[in-house]
């Protein structure tokens, strides 16, 4: 799948802030101070992988291998997705409408029939 930039730029838009909810359709983050902690999805440290809203952080204190700023590096480093997948779940999660583009086809070299 191809977005254009200001696609890109929407999906982006729509998931500014809500880092808190992305995560939370993954895990079940459970509040400490002002922040969110769970076990990290990666090495599996008991409530070390952290969530700040306010910040719009993530970060793993344990293994240090996870942490970023924004939903689409979460699911890029801690659910695997590429980069087109995490945009395309953000743009189902949030409802963002794409252009249609039509699927390009590739051309069959036409076939030979052998004479009998």
């Amino acid at each position: 799948m191809y977005f254009n930039e200001d696609e890109v730029n929407r999906i982006r838009n729509a998931a500014e802030g809500k880092l808190y909810e992305i995560i939370e359709d993954f895990h079940t983050l459970i509040r400490s101070g002002k922040d969110y902690v769970c076990d990290c999805p990666k090495c599996g440290a008991v409530k070390k992988f952290t969530v700040s809203p306010s910040k719009s952080i993530f970060k793993c204190f344990a293994c240090n291998n996870v942490q970023g700023k924004d939903a689409v590096s979460y699911l890029m480093q801690v659910q695997g997705y590429s980069y087109t997948d995490s945009l395309k779940y953000l743009a189902d999660r949030f409802c963002i409408l794409l252009d249609e583009r039509p699927q390009k086809v590739k051309k069959q070299p036409p076939v030979k029939m052998k004479k009998g």
